[in-house]
């Protein structure tokens, strides 16, 4: 039996989020804990091994279910570093870490609501152009495209695997549920907070700002299982 993330993280006595942080090398995790999840790896063999590689080089979010023409909805032309601009980085940097070349024809502008979500999915689907899966980039993209999907008589998942962002209530309740991305918002608000504490007690703040990265879980339900 193939050795999961959540085995790790009962090995090692710790979150199913803190092994992903460790398995992405984030940078701010305590090294005792980085070694109990390394220890976790070791003791469970080569099964562990192989599934961390994996998760390394983004060869998993659709990519690992055999799909390759992966759409993506909600990009905002010209931005790069909002919340639209770093996501649709994200699904580039993983298409070239999988060896997928990334096609423009593939990325589809929208509002980030669900009519945007059915607007842009009709768009592509009336354009011709050939894909397997859409991966929105927030959820509420994602229940729109879906139902969009859904009405035009394309199944999902069989015939088009949908996938969003953000993890709403909504998505756990759709028909069928929705895989997402779950933003580590609690550890989002602890660094805030804590940057915060550091610039009041008169640390000194860099002038180009300062970059952070917070861990996520991927929630894998019907809709891209």
């Amino acid at each position: 039996m193939a050795v999961t993330m959540n085995d790790v993280a009962r090995v090692a006595g710790v979150s199913l989020k803190t092994v992903s942080n460790v398995l992405n090398d984030y940078e701010f995790i305590r090294p005792a804990t980085r070694q109990r999840v390394q220890d976790a790896i070791a003791e469970l063999g080569d099964e562990a091994n192989l599934a961390a590689r994996s998760l390394r080089s983004g060869k998993t979010h659709l990519l690992a279910r055999g799909r390759r023409r992966i759409a993506v909805l909600g990009a905002r032309p010209g931005e790069s570093t909002g919340s639209a601009g770093l996501r649709l980085n994200g699904y580039r940097s993983a298409l070239e870490d999988a060896g997928v070349p990334f096609d423009p024809a593939l990325v589809a502008p929208g509002e980030w609501r669900g009519e945007g979500g059915a607007a842009a999915v009709a768009s592509l689907l009336e354009s011709g152009v050939p894909f397997d899966a859409v991966f929105e980039l927030n959820d509420a993209l994602a229940l729109g495209a879906m139902h969009e999907l859904l009405v035009r008589g394309v199944k999902v998942p069989q015939d088009v695997a949908v996938a969003g962002f953000d993890d709403i209530d909504e998505a756990r309740f759709a028909s069928p549920s929705l895989t997402t991305v779950s933003p580590g918002m609690g550890e989002i608000a602890e660094r805030s907070v804590g940057l915060l504490v550091d610039r009041i007690e008169g640390l000194e703040a860099r002038a180009e700002g300062v970059h952070a990265e917070a861990g996520f879980d991927l929630k894998i339900r019907d809709s891209a299982p």
